[in-house]
C-alpha cells in the first residue's frame, strides 16, 4: 500500500511466478497522483521485497494499449514478448515484461 498524505494513493497485489521470478498481478496508483513518482516508490519496495526472498526476475503482464506501458519500460523493464491472445475489450495483445534484480545469479537472454 501507498500513502500521499495519509490517504491510501495505491497498491501493489504480488505473487509466486515461475521458481524464481515473483509475478505482478497489479500495480496501481490513483490517477491523480500517478505524476509524482508514487508508482515508481511503490515499485522499489516491491523489487526490495523480492530481493529479501531471493527472486531473480519481476515478471507482469500488461494489455499492449495501456500508457503503463510506458511506466514499465522506464523502469527498465524488458519486452519478452507480446501474446497475440485477443479478448473483446482489447483487440491487439498483451505486453510481457520481465526485470531482471540487482542480486541476480541468473542472465536473460531476450
Amino acid at each position: 500500500m501507498s500513502f500521499d498524505g495519509g490517504l491510501a494513493s495505491g497498491f501493489c497485489v504480488v505473487g509466486n511466478g515461475f521458481s524464481s521470478t515473483l509475478k505482478i498481478y497489479q500495480h496501481c496508483i490513483e490517477e491523480d497522483l500517478r505524476k509524482l513518482n508514487l508508482g515508481k516508490k511503490l515499485f522499489e519496495n516491491v523489487e526490495q521485497f523480492a530481493e529479501n526472498k531471493g527472486y531473480n526476475f519481476i515478471h507482469l503482464r500488461c494489455r499492449h494499449n495501456l500508457e503503463s506501458n510506458k511506466f514499465w519500460q522506464a523502469l527498465n523493464f524488458s519486452l519478452l514478448k507480446t501474446e497475440k491472445r485477443q479478448s473483446k475489450r482489447t483487440k491487439i495483445g498483451i505486453n510481457h515484461w520481465i526485470y531482471k534484480l540487482r542480486n541476480s545469479k541468473q542472465h536473460l537472454l531476450i
